[in-house]
């Protein structure tokens, strides 16, 4: 039997969160979308990475399942957020209107306006930096000139 089912059986359904039970079933991926959440107000507007980034060729991804990956279940835990992708920049009517980036496995950094020190492998950064900002993000911003 599978930990996964293990910890079901352990704890019965009706005595743990939502959160949880996403968690156990999905792991890395719904901790990423919980970051995402926590980080974000409802109305941002997010550039979220390519199904590609989360599964890097010649690379071992800590995300086990890669249907989870795709925009389209983003979008429903991510709600009423949205999301594009890089690829739908030139179309997208939100590509001026982008207020955080998402990165995942050490990709996105390019579409931000300034540059970390230190860059962590995931999270979501602001576009533009408030106070607030430069206080909360726990890694020197060095800003262009």
């Amino acid at each position: 039997m599978s930990l996964d089912h293990d910890l079901m059986k352990k704890h019965p359904i009706n005595t743990i969160t939502l959160d949880n039970r996403y968690t156990i079933v999905l792991k890395q991926i719904y901790l990423y979308f919980a970051d995402i959440r926590k980080n974000t107000p409802e109305n941002a507007v997010i550039l979220y990475p390519e199904y590609n980034s989360f599964f890097p060729a010649n690379k071992k991804s800590i995300y086990h399942n890669d249907g989870i990956a795709k925009k389209i279940w983003a979008i429903r835990f991510l709600h009423p957020r949205i999301l594009i992708q890089p690829s739908e920049l030139a179309a997208s009517p939100y590509k001026d209107k982008i207020t955080h980036v998402a990165i995942i496995n050490g990709q996105g950094y390019k579409y931000l306006p300034y540059k970390l020190k230190n860059e962590p492998s995931s999270g979501i950064f602001p576009v533009r930096l408030t106070d607030k900002d430069m206080q909360s993000i726990n890694y020197e911003i060095l800003i262009p000139e």
